[in-house]
C-alpha cells in the first residue's frame, strides 16, 4: 500500500509542478478571471485544493505518522475557515511555493506511516467516517486530481497549451 500511495503522492507533486509551470505564464487577470468553475477562477480552484490539503494533512493526517512531523509551516498556509492565509495569497509565487511545501510534506508523511490499514475516525459536523488510513489518503490525493482537471479545462478555454495530468512519467 505504501508504494501505491507514494506513487500517487509523487504523481500529484509532479502534476502540480507541471501545472504551476503552465500557470506561471498567466497574467494575474487570467489567473483571477471567472471561468465558470465551481470556485469560479483558476486562482480560487488552486487555493481550494491547497487549503484542503494544508488543513487535512497538518491537522488530521499528520497524526497517523509514526514519527512526529513539523506541521507548523503547512498549517500556517490555511486559516480555520479554509481560506488561504493573507501572507500566502499575496502573490502567485507565494501560492506556488506553498503548494510545493505541502506536496513535499505529503510525501514525507506517507514515508512515515507504517500501518495504512489501521482504522481511524474523521468527523465533521453531522457526519462521521471510520475507515482505514489509506482510504482517507486516497480520497484527498484524488481530490487534487479532480481540481487539476478543472484548471486544465479553464486553460483550454483560454487557449493555453497544457498537459500536466499524465502519470506515466512519474
Amino acid at each position: 500500500m505504501k508504494e501505491i500511495l507514494r506513487l500517487h503522492a509523487k504523481y500529484n507533486q509532479s502534476a502540480n509542478q507541471a501545472m504551476i509551470d503552465c500557470l506561471k505564464g498567466l497574467s494575474i487577470d487570467d489567473f483571477n478571471k471567472d471561468m465558470g468553475l465551481y470556485f469560479r477562477s483558476i486562482c480560487k480552484t488552486f487555493e481550494h485544493a491547497l487549503a484542503v490539503d494544508s488543513m487535512v494533512f497538518a491537522n488530521v493526517y499528520a497524526n497517523y505518522s509514526d514519527k512526529k512531523l513539523d506541521t507548523a509551516s503547512i498549517a500556517a498556509i490555511v486559516n480555520a475557515d479554509l481560506s488561504i492565509a493573507d501572507e500566502v495569497r499575496i502573490s502567485m509565487q507565494t501560492l506556488f511555493e506553498a503548494r510545493k511545501k505541502v506536496d513535499d510534506f505529503i510525501i514525507a508523511l506517507i514515508e512515515h506511516i507504517n500501518d495504512f490499514s489501521k482504522i481511524e475516525v474523521l468527523e465533521f459536523p453531522g457526519i462521521k467516517f471510520e475507515k482505514p488510513i489509506y482510504q482517507f489518503l486516497i480520497s484527498v490525493l484524488t481530490h487534487d486530481t479532480h481540481h487539476r482537471g478543472q484548471i486544465a479545462a479553464a486553460l483550454d478555454i483560454l487557449g493555453i497549451e497544457n498537459d500536466f495530468n499524465g502519470m506515466l512519467g512519474v
